[in-house]
């Protein structure tokens, strides 16, 4: 049950993704700039956290979509970055799961998104600050704060 409860997230998040490269309304999750589909905001970023979205979203242009290097940067951000309050910290870390197990262009570069992931999982169960189950949650409290974004 619980893999698939894990499958059907990814699959929302991976059809997101394909409709905002197909140039439909994207998907915001936070802010101004983060969610599938958002590079075309011209919007500031609220915070460090929405800026972090822009700066991934800049180097998908910049280079391509779906590139290993962009993703990982991204993620050392989020895990850097102070948070003002707890559901942030939850919204970003469900992003930095959901860009882990997303694929890129590089194999390399996907294993090392997944080590980063499973090394901080593993880092909040020893700790007592959480578990792996605690990745789908915070997905679906990630997607039910999401909403469909339009740009001029």
């Amino acid at each position: 049950m619980k893999k698939l409860i894990l499958l059907s997230l990814f699959a929302c998040f991976m059809i997101s993704i394909s409709a905002a490269e197909a140039g439909n309304p994207g998907l915001r999750m936070y802010g101004n700039w983060c969610g599938p589909g958002n590079s075309m905001n011209t919007a500031a970023p609220i915070d460090p956290l929405d800026m972090a979205c822009r700066q991934h979203d800049v180097c998908y242009a910049q280079n391509d979509f779906a590139r290993c290097g962009c993703d990982i940067g991204f993620m050392r951000q989020l895990r850097v970055l102070p948070y003002p309050n707890p559901q942030i910290q939850i919204q970003a870390r469900a992003m930095y799961d959901a860009v882990a197990v997303t694929p890129c262009d590089n194999p390399l570069g996907w294993a090392e998104k997944q080590r980063l992931m499973w090394t901080d999982i593993a880092n909040d169960t020893l700790n007592g600050r959480g578990s792996p189950l605690d990745v789908p949650l915070r997905w679906m409290e990630m997607l039910s704060r999401s909403a469909p974004t339009t740009h001029p």
